[in-house]
């Protein structure tokens, strides 16, 4: 039996909804897999209008995803140069 495919979505303020959207309509009618939204940290993440989102998994409860998506938006930098293990 082999396992689901899993893909971690990261989510952080200021990302851009439909890099967001987009790809979890697609990933997630994936026969036998799942989609996490997930952050540096769980809880709820902002893009520039107003749209929230809600990252129920921090990246370290997601063992070895087959894929991270790290979609675009103006916060995209503080997350590239954040240095947490």
């Amino acid at each position: 039996m082999n396992r689901p495919f899993t893909t971690a979505i990261l989510l952080f303020d200021n990302f851009t909804a439909l890099d967001v959207a987009g790809p979890y309509e697609v990933l997630s009618k994936i026969p036998d897999s799942t989609v996490y939204m997930a952050g540096v940290t769980s809880g709820l993440y902002k893009e520039r209008k107003g749209l929230q989102l809600s990252a129920d998994y921090s990246l370290t409860d997601i063992e070895h995803p087959d894929l991270l998506l790290i979609p675009g938006g103006f916060g995209i930098d503080s997350i590239l140069h954040d240095q947490t293990d």
